[in-house]
């Protein structure tokens, strides 16, 4: 499930927003305090209040149009009937009388459950979601007699057996209640504590996190670690986490020493930083939900710049299976976060606006850089840093450090030499020498040690040994790219197949990767016919050769995008293929020991 527009009209400093298309992945809002973020968040968080827009001319009493927010929700009829049971009812479906023809249609679409719907919903003050004029189907509104049909399952398939009067319920799946939609304020969540409840699911606004966690620290002791781990490893500064009844209620401790057996030796969760609870809440929202919508209103408020980094790595990485909504005036989130659709805010007067820019754009990144105010220094949260090639390797190289248990520090960032918040360094690096010997220079006083792990692109076997040695702290990918290392006729199948919503054979796959010995792509005298030739997989422009692999694959329906899918394609083989990435993570692992020792450049 996931909001793929909104509409708001008359609620705060908003008249008429029009549209806000958004993205099924992340969405970032930037713009200075007061234009309007936390506004925008806000309208999703539930039940609405009625906050009508006011301006010059319209300010008093019954001139003022009513609060509304508009949204549209996409949600697989999978998902739809898997949430109706897990909230232990059904599914109404609005039709009107006699539409036998509508009826059919709607029978017949929701028997593949692979099918989409679009349930069109609206929030009014005091209320949750629930139908837009009427219905939450488009074309089931307009008639003044809409029932709802009741239907029974015969042999696994929907049967539509009668109509009868009641309410359409289809959005609920975005109620409070239903576990789908997770707001988190900018101000501190009072989360420390809570009743001596046994609850499995966290509410919207975490108001029961501890009795959750205390359930999940006795029952699914499995879960409760890793949001623990995830919590340690973004934040630090302490060891573990645990839930203790005390009189009427659940206390979430912190202990600073892992080993601590004296409770007056933790510190209570309220007590605390107010950053430990906000991630707390959002790491259980993330890990035990399925498909849902996480709204982070200002996360550089109660996170450091280097933990927001690792957070946003840490969710695009291992939870991509749902949906970010996240606003900021902060240049390290607009760095780390690399969203798909990126809205900058702005508040003239009485009214707030939105302009959506590309942040590749070098005009939309000064305007951005100009209206926040920040220095390209902001981005810096760490004693030691990686420098990696370019923003996919910001994300999958912790991934893979995390995922293959590779000895690491929680003080060790990742920055791209190619994103606009890397220094001075041009996207489009001239040299290796000119990135190496201008980073290490601007940055050794800000950071106790460093590393360079970048593409070797087409230098030879003795230029990288030259290279490496006279530059202690560069290392140089074994491969030409990493995307090399991403070429797995299986996994690119999978993907491919859930981009284009069409099965995609591993033989149509092979087929398109034997365009691999053309010339164009840089390895011909390499190939032998094997898409697994070690030689040839070390040469080949894997990158440009990934895009013609996807777009022949889907007759052209679907391109290749690294921010995308070289993620996605790296989870899935060290899921499934983890020897093929043997050599990248024992790549990784020196490169860790380099940016341990404190040495200048």
């Amino acid at each position: 499930m996931w909001i793929s527009r909104l509409k708001l009209t008359s609620y705060a400093s908003f008249s008429s927003s029009d549209w806000i298309e958004l993205d099924r992945k992340f969405n970032l809002f930037v713009g200075q305090n007061n234009s309007g973020k936390s506004t925008l968040l806000k309208s999703l968080s539930f039940p609405l209040v009625n906050n009508p827009h006011k301006n010059e001319d319209t300010f008093r009493g019954t001139a003022l149009v009513q609060s509304r927010v508009d949204v549209d929700i996409k949600i697989s009829v999978a998902e739809l009937f898997d949430r109706f049971s897990k909230m232990g009812s059904q599914p109404t479906f609005p039709v009107g009388n006699g539409e036998r023809e509508k009826i059919q249609t709607l029978q017949d679409f929701l028997n593949n459950p692979e099918n989409v719907l679009t349930l069109e919903l609206s929030i009014n003050p005091g209320q949750e979601m629930g139908p837009r004029e009427g219905s939450s189907l488009k074309h089931y509104r307009g008639n003044p007699n809409t029932t709802v049909l009741n239907y029974t399952r015969v042999g696994g398939n929907i049967t539509f057996v009668s109509n009868t009067m009641a309410t359409d319920n289809l959005g609920t799946v975005g109620h409070s209640s239903a576990g789908t939609i997770f707001h988190f304020a900018a101000q501190r969540l009072n989360v420390g504590r809570s009743a001596l409840l046994q609850p499995d699911k966290l509410l919207s606004d975490a108001s029961n996190l501890p009795a959750v966690l205390a359930h999940l620290q006795g029952a699914r002791r499995p879960i409760f670690d890793k949001i623990e781990q995830h919590a340690i490893s973004i934040l630090g500064g302490f060891e573990r986490v645990s839930v203790v009844p005390k009189l009427n209620e659940f206390h979430i401790l912190i202990w600073p020493d892992r080993e601590s057996i004296y409770e007056e030796l933790a510190f209570e969760l309220n007590e605390s930083g107010t950053g430990i609870g906000q991630l707390l809440a959002i790491l259980t929202a993330v890990v035990t939900s399925e498909k849902s919508v996480i709204i982070v209103d200002e996360i550089n408020s109660f996170l450091h710049p280097g933990a927001v980094k690792k957070l946003l790595s840490l969710l695009r990485s291992e939870y991509p299976q749902h949906q970010y909504i996240i606003s900021t005036h902060s240049a390290d989130t607009i760095a780390s976060c690399n969203a798909e659709r990126l809205y900058i805010v702005e508040r003239n007067g009485f009214s707030s606006s939105l302009k959506e820019v590309q942040l590749k754009d070098a005009q939309h990144a000064r305007e951005i850089a100009g209206t926040l105010g920040f220095s390209m220094m902001d981005v810096f949260g760490f004693e030691r840093m990686v420098w990696v090639e370019g923003p996919t390797e910001e994300v999958c190289f912790p991934y893979l450090i995390r995922h293959f248990e590779i000895n690491s520090s929680s003080e060790i960032g990742f920055a791209s030499v190619g994103s606009p918040a890397a220094i001075t360094v041009d996207a489009k690096k001239n040299s290796l020498i000119d990135v190496y010997e201008r980073a290490g220079k601007q940055l050794s006083p800000l950071l106790r040690g460093m590393a360079f792990a970048l593409d070797r692109e087409r230098l030879s076997d003795e230029e990288v040994t030259k290279q490496e040695r006279s530059k202690r702290k560069l290392r140089l990918l074994p491969r030409r790219c990493f995307e090399c290392y991403l070429i797995s006729p299986m996994a690119i199948a999978e993907i491919a197949s859930q981009l284009d919503e069409k099965d995609v054979r591993v033989e149509e796959v092979i087929e398109a990767l034997r365009a691999g010995a053309e010339e164009k792509y840089g390895a011909p005298n390499e190939w032998n016919g094997d898409v697994s030739f070690v030689p040839w997989l070390t040469k080949v422009d894997a990158a440009k050769l990934l895009n013609h692999v996807f777009q022949t694959v889907t007759d052209h329906r679907v391109e290749y995008r690294k921010t995308r899918d070289a993620i996605t394609l790296t989870r899935w083989i060290s899921e499934n293929e983890p020897d093929m990435l043997s050599d990248m993570v024992e790549f990784l692992r020196k490169i860790l020991e380099i940016a341990m020792r404190d040495t200048p450049p």
